[in-house]
């Protein structure tokens, strides 16, 4: 009784072993593409980039409040987005450079605020 106990254990570890990598490897599969878009400071190309590849995550997706349209000063935006703020993180000068900062800063401030994302089924 006691290997038979002892066999199944194994086999039920090795499963949850190899649904615990494939998970793994799923998950990486799926960072891929954001690891490809990541860019160092300098290296964006527009702000809307910077915006699309960083701030929408958040921003953009109604985890945090939508910044566009808000009327907020450009310098305000510029040091919450180089310092941070509550649980906005702070980005190093590595990820954006203080010109590519003011960019973002300018374009976020100046762009009006987006229409809100249709509902399944909703008809405007």
């Amino acid at each position: 009784m006691r290997t038979s106990i002892l066999e199944a254990r194994t086999v039920l570890a090795r499963h949850v072993a190899a649904s615990l990598y494939a998970i793994g490897a799923l998950l990486g599969a799926m960072l891929l593409p954001a690891l490809a878009e990541a860019q160092a400071a300098g290296e964006w190309r527009n702000a809307q980039q910077m915006f699309d590849a960083t701030c929408a995550y958040c921003h953009g997706a109604g985890v945090a409040d939508e910044l566009r349209g808000r009327d907020l000063p450009p310098e305000y935006i510029g040091v919450v987005i180089r310092h941070g703020v509550r649980g906005m993180p702070a980005f190093r000068p590595s990820d954006f450079s203080d010109a590519d900062i003011a960019a973002l800063a300018a374009m976020i401030a100046s762009s009006p605020k987006p229409e809100a994302p249709k509902k399944k089924g909703e008809v405007r």
